[in-house]
């Protein structure tokens, strides 16, 4: 499938809250279509499994980290 003027291909992304539910379904669309990706989440450990399971599918690169924030704090 082409997305035309929105192809990933070989693109990097960052999902936040992507280990599962709606996230987790933007995480793999995009590796099925050929992004690069990284997976951050509040469970950190459940990001590093469904990176895990991606890897295994062989379907791109991914990365995972657990990822917090609130309005009070700031992150790099």
């Amino acid at each position: 499938m082409n997305w035309g003027p929105f192809a990933v291909v070989g693109k990097n992304a960052v999902v936040t809250g992507g280990a599962m539910g709606i996230g987790y379904g933007i995480v793999s669309r995009f590796v099925e279509r050929g992004a690069n990706m990284v997976v951050a989440d509040l469970n950190g450990k459940l990001a590093a499994s469904k990176v895990g399971e991606l890897w295994r599918a062989r379907q791109g690169r991914c990365g995972s980290g657990r990822c917090v924030g609130t309005e009070n704090e700031q992150h790099q």
